[in-house]
């Protein structure tokens, strides 16, 4: 049987030092913000990401108020009540949204590395997950009307 190594255990026994490669500064490379009415709403910048291991910054993202997540709540509603989003629709919206993560899977294994104190083989099991889900979520739309 193979010693089993916890994250506290595969992480570097130093920090890495700022502006070495190893620094986490620059991983997300993340606009920033909040998504939501159809846009990047990049107001507020004020509530910091740091690598909660070292306390590298790793970007600003925005302090959604209540009246901000009522108003995203709003924008979707409308638009679901008013726009047709037939079945098929949403299963390929959700087969690329795994093809798009697939692609980019590397960049997000390692954003949430650094910002969660994951070991990367952790953190990219999480995104194969994510995946995944994503992919069964699509085949079972098929499945609806059998």
């Amino acid at each position: 049987m193979l010693p089993s190594i916890n994250a506290v255990d595969a992480r570097p026994e130093s920090a890495p030092t700022p502006g070495t490669s190893d620094d986490r500064n620059d991983v997300a490379n993340l606009p920033g913000g909040a998504f939501f009415e159809g846009q990047w709403q990049r107001a507020d910048l004020t509530l910091e990401v740091r690598d909660p291991e070292y306390g590298f910054l790793l970007g600003r993202v925005c302090s959604s108020t209540p009246a901000d997540v009522s108003r995203a709540i709003a924008h979707i509603h409308r638009h679901v009540q008013r726009d047709r989003w037939p079945l098929r629709l949403r299963r390929e919206a959700l087969e690329r949204a795994a093809r798009l993560l697939m692609e980019q899977a590397e960049r997000f294994a390692n954003i949430i590395a650094a910002e969660s104190s994951k070991t990367i083989t952790e953190a990219e099991r999480e995104v194969r997950r994510c995946i995944e889900t994503l992919r069964l979520s699509a085949a079972a739309s098929g499945e609806m009307f059998l």
